[in-house]
């Protein structure tokens, strides 16, 4: 069965033309003196997310488009940030970090999107990743979006407020506003609310569509005073308020050693939302909490929300990448009391082949065969991998000078290096090649070892599901020896 696909792939792979399909990309990776990790939610997208400028397939890129990103610097020194190519363009930056603590840094895009589509990218630093979306917009729907504020001249209407407010306790990635906006015309925007009580909510982004949708603005600052504070938001030509309750801190006495962990803990393996640990608690005086403890291993716990009298269980969700395995102590501490809890980590599966689909959905397994043939002086390098319970089957097609370093392979040229992927589940189904050309497959081969015969490679895009619907594949890696 495996042997009959990929020659399916293969012969759709031959029509490719006699024209040479080359690119310039950075590399996935990050290698300089700094240290630091990259800011970001508990979903791993990068906080806070601003995407700047707007974004049109067929419109060539320019320094008014990048995404700004936040970094923990711990050392000091340069730094160059590079992301792969999706839909024709990418993002690159690099300077150098004098000061450690939070720094704001640029990485600025370059090339011409393709398709009008969500795009995903992955932003790497020292051994962190984050992610963002980009939106591209039709061609010749650039341009600022004209909205209107549902509840303009009052309340803001269906506020959707997230989070934990407490006197004194900085704002998070938890501290929300989904905001009604009725859209008459596509394009970009960037809402600032007026500063009260200290705090203040953000937001970009891209309308691609017409009609009522909501956005999301992402709060910052420190609350002052426990008092419920009105917050004022002026954008398309109006203005609505929405109110934020803000408590005072609790008093708690937290529990480690009846800790219970949930997920699985891999080192070199990025956590989904999933790994959690639950805390015992005893209320002293009711009130708000936010804690986040310090990194350990790579790892962060953090929470937020408010606690009523009595003894009860808060929940911390764990972020981040495991640098290492082995059995590590997490301190937590809130107030006056503090306590550490046991996490074992464990060590990194070998693997051949990796990618996530999403937010969240990671496939990874081992190589089943791979070959190295030449028809018709094509050179079409054939990999076969497999897990417990999926299935994958990726082709190369090199039209000339065969498989060199730093090639790109795109599943949607006829007149170029070609690729194809096909991946089967249990559940799903994720298809791109050359004839499906709603979507686009971009591969790097990263190393051609001709004296071991191995081909390694990332890759990353969009591919077609089951039902002929579009989703994104990121941060894919594969290796074979042929």
């Amino acid at each position: 069965m495996k042997y009959f696909i990929s020659i399916i792939l293969f012969f759709g792979l031959l029509f490719f033309g006699a024209s040479c399909f080359k690119e310039t990309s950075y590399e996935n990776s990050f290698q300089s003196t700094a240290k630091g990790s990259l800011q970001k939610n508990n979903t791993n997208e990068c906080f806070p997310k601003i995407v700047v400028g707007v974004y049109e397939a067929g419109m060539a890129l320019n320094s008014s488009n990048y995404i700004s990103v936040d970094i923990d610097v711990t050392t000091i020194g340069s730094y160059v940030i590079t992301t792969d190519i999706v839909n024709g363009y990418s993002f690159a930056g690099s300077g150098s970090f004098t000061d450690t603590g939070i720094q704001t840094i640029k990485i600025f895009a370059e090339g011409k999107p393709i398709l009008a589509e969500t795009d995903k990218f992955e932003i790497r630093f020292d051994n962190t990743i984050c992610r963002t979306d980009v939106i591209i917009l039709p061609n010749g729907a650039g341009g600022p979006a004209v909205f209107t504020l549902q509840g303009a001249g009052g309340n803001c209407t269906n506020a959707i407020i997230k989070g934990s407010y407490v006197v004194s306790a900085p704002l998070n990635v938890t501290n929300t506003v989904a905001l009604t906006v009725n859209v008459s015309k596509i394009g970009s925007y960037s809402i600032t609310t007026v500063a009260s009580n200290g705090i203040v909510f953000r937001g970009t982004g891209i309308f691609s569509a017409i009609g009522a949708q909501s956005i999301l603005l992402t709060g910052s600052g420190t609350p002052i005073t426990n008092t419920s504070t009105t917050v004022s938001v002026t954008a398309g030509g109006g203005n609505c308020s929405f109110l934020i309750p803000i408590s005072t801190p609790a008093a708690i006495t937290i529990n480690c050693s009846s800790a219970v962990l949930s997920g699985n803990f891999e080192a070199g393996v990025t956590l989904p939302t999933g790994n959690t640990v639950a805390l015992d608690v005893t209320v002293i005086s009711p009130g708000g909490y936010t804690i986040s403890t310090n990194p350990v291993n790579g790892i962060v716990f953090s929470g937020s929300g408010t606690v009523t009298s009595g003894s009860q269980v808060i929940t911390l969700t764990a972020s981040g990448t495991p640098l290492s395995s082995g059995n590590f102590n997490i301190p937590v501490s809130f107030g006056s009391s503090s306590c550490s809890f046991p996490l074992v980590v464990t060590g990194a599966a070998t693997i051949d082949w990796t990618f996530t689909e999403g937010a969240q959905v990671t496939y990874r397994g081992s190589m089943d065969t791979s070959s190295l043939n030449t028809v018709a002086s094509i050179n079409v390098f054939s990999y076969n991998g497999s897990s417990a319970n999926e299935d994958i089957f990726l082709l190369l097609s090199d039209i000339a000078g065969g498989i060199q370093d730093n090639e790109i392979y795109s599943t949607n040229t006829t007149s170029g290096n070609g690729a194809g992927l096909l991946f089967i589940s249990a559940t799903e189904t994720y298809t791109a090649n050359n004839t499906t050309n709603t979507v686009n497959l971009v591969f790097k081969v990263t190393t051609h070892n001709k004296a071991t015969k191995t081909i390694q490679g990332i890759f990353s895009g969009s591919v077609l599901d089951t039902n002929s619907a579009i989703k994104y594949i990121t941060n894919g890696q594969f290796r074979g020896t042929y």
